[in-house]
């Protein structure tokens, strides 16, 4: 559930939100909040870098690790004081369709 700022709480169904929405989300967090330490994402892909071999992206193992970085991700961002607060995170955890756009309209990459 997501918690709106006049306190009431909204229950969600799933959002899919492919990698790349959350680099975007990262992206703009450090672009907008650049006094504040963003948590990072986790690998995109598991590399073994002592035989400098990529592994299998597509291994259960792997995504359900990522799934779980993803996840921690969103919740050290949700825990955060100010960030918590922020529009664009808000959105990105409860709109369905054309939140790209949105992050896009603040003009986040110009800066």
């Amino acid at each position: 559930s997501v918690e709106h700022s006049d306190g009431q709480s909204v229950l969600t169904d799933s959002l899919w939100r492919r990698c790349s929405a959350f680099e975007w989300l990262r992206n703009y967090l450090l672009v907008y909040y650049p006094h504040i330490v963003v948590p990072p994402l986790p690998e995109k892909r598991a590399e073994f870098v002592w035989h400098k071999l990529s592994a299998d992206n597509m291994d259960p193992d792997f995504v359900e690790g990522r799934r779980i970085g993803l996840e921690n991700f969103l919740l050290r961002l949700a825990s955060h004081p100010i960030l918590c607060r922020d529009k664009i995170f808000y959105l990105f955890l409860t709109q369905e369709g054309n939140w790209k756009e949105t992050v896009n309209e603040t003009g986040f990459q110009l800066k």
